[in-house]
């Protein structure tokens, strides 16, 4: 069975921008037009703003979120933005930088694929010296003295 966090991550994410793939494919290939970085970034922009708030609109239950998809969904984006930016600084994309490109993709998937046991790993180190305060209990209970 494949875990939700992969099949969103892959089948989902894969499908939702098969159309800016083929694109940027007809754009780069076909028309020799360079359409091909704006149409990728700004349909990225538009899953992340748009499609997210259009479900949390459109949800008939109160959707409950936390940090760790935004900081584990935005740290792969800004690594994969920074490599493709260092990447294109002559204009080309070779064939080698497309598979270092790819392979950041890949790993994507597979730290999906542990995704739970990362978070686990990562709340418990970043919370393992929390203090809780617990303040006395003699204030609840009230002030009743037995005769007898």
């Amino acid at each position: 069975m494949l875990n939700d966090d992969v099949a969103g991550a892959t089948f989902m994410a894969a499908g939702g921008s098969a159309p800016e793939l083929f694109t940027s494919v007809i754009g780069v290939f076909i028309s020799k037009d360079d359409v091909g970085i704006g149409t990728i970034v700004g349909s990225a922009v538009f899953n992340i703003l748009f499609v997210i708030g259009m479900c949390a609109i459109f949800s008939k239950t109160v959707l409950r979120l936390t940090w760790w998809p935004l900081f584990r969904d935005c740290s792969f984006y800004s690594v994969a933005l920074i490599t493709l930016i260092f990447f294109f600084r002559d204009s080309y994309i070779w064939w080698w930088e497309a598979l270092i490109l790819f392979s950041i993709y890949i790993c994507y998937v597979l730290f999906m694929r542990f995704n739970q046991t990362f978070e686990r790993g990562l709340k418990k180190l970043l919370f393992k010296n929390r203090v809780t305060r617990v303040s006395s209990t003699d204030q609840l209970v009230n002030n009743v003295s037995f005769v007898l």
